[in-house]
């Protein structure tokens, strides 16, 4: 059965913030959504919320060094992780290395310790050679 979330959020009631919230939290446990990702449950909550919660989002000026903290997570997959990289990397300013320091990131922020020794390894890696090993 498909679930309807709730509508977008209307800022400008902040007050019915609370009730917003909890239908969301039920729209959540409804489609098992609560049992995704992290970078999917976030996801779905700003697209949810609608084009200003979009706006606010952009305004936090996400910078390199939330980018080069990011690490992948226990139960998050891979293309998540890759995923959440290329989001982040959009509020850099890395121009013509922006998919290098992807390639970096996933090298260096793998749980899988043995496939992040073996990348380190390549020196002839790239971003895609990269993205088809993990």
């Amino acid at each position: 059965m498909a679930y309807k979330p709730p509508d977008s959020f209307d800022f400008s009631k902040g007050e019915t913030w609370p009730n917003w919230i909890r239908r969301f939290e039920r729209f959540r446990t409804l489609t098992e959504l609560n049992e995704k990702e992290d970078i999917t449950q976030i996801n779905t909550l700003i697209y949810t919320m609608g084009d200003q919660a979009e706006d606010i989002l952009n305004s936090f000026k996400l910078n390199e060094t939330q980018f080069n903290r990011r690490v992948q997570n226990e139960h998050e997959s891979v293309e998540e992780f890759i995923t959440s990289l290329y989001m982040l990397a959009e509020h850099c300013e890395y121009g013509n290395l922006h998919d290098q320091m992807i390639r970096d990131r996933i090298v260096v922020g793998l749980i899988d310790a043995n496939v992040s020794q073996k990348l380190q390894l390549d020196p002839d890696l790239t971003f895609k050679k990269a993205q088809d090993i993990v």
